[in-house]
């Protein structure tokens, strides 16, 4: 299954609009990221139409427009972001990031190291990103409301990605390398 095949069954419009940032309201409803709106006027559920505009598309055409991404780039987001990649490809990036233990420790392995270092910071910055969504959005709005279990999960992992943060920005090279290995290997 091709990744654009894959993040269409998986990924609706209004779920990439959600993670992004945008508040559907109650008729499923944000801002055009086409025009100027001043009222939402762009309903967001498996796919997109905006009633000021006319546009209309899915939630790759979504993604690609709302980061200016050509439409490889925006499946490849989407996948990413959403955890649809295979555990093994994501692995093979890391280890092609990785350098060889017995060469001497030179530019290109500090340069090698950073970019590892970079990529775990962005990947748990946007699982931050997700679950402060969460915990906002799914948050029960009264005593009788069922609690959603993303908010839960927000409830749970925030404080554990905020503390890999804190080590992968401010901990000393070991500490990161320790906890690098650890999510690598899933822990």
């Amino acid at each position: 299954m091709s990744v654009f095949e894959k993040v269409k069954k998986n990924i609706t419009v209004r779920q990439a609009a959600e993670a992004y940032g945008f508040r559907p309201d109650k008729m499923g409803l944000i801002r055009c990221i086409f025009h100027p709106d001043k009222s939402p006027s762009m309903k967001v559920d498996s796919r997109y139409y905006c009633f000021g505009c006319g546009c209309t598309g899915d939630v790759i055409d979504f993604t690609a427009q709302l980061f200016g991404l050509d439409p490889k780039p925006a499946a490849l987001k989407l996948a990413d972001d959403f955890c649809l990649t295979d555990r093994r490809i994501r692995n093979d990036q890391m280890k092609d990031l990785e350098t060889k233990p017995n060469q001497e420790k030179d530019d290109s392995q500090d340069d090698a190291w950073n970019r590892k270092l970079e990529f775990c910071k962005d990947i748990l910055l946007f699982h931050r990103r997700v679950l402060r969504h969460y915990e906002d959005y799914y948050a029960p709005k009264d005593e009788d409301e069922e609690v959603d279990d993303r908010f839960y999960l927000a409830l749970k992992q925030r404080p554990v990605v905020e503390h890999q943060l804190d080590v992968l920005f401010f901990g000393t090279e070991d500490e990161q390398k320790e906890l690098i290995e650890d999510l690598e290997r899933g822990e």
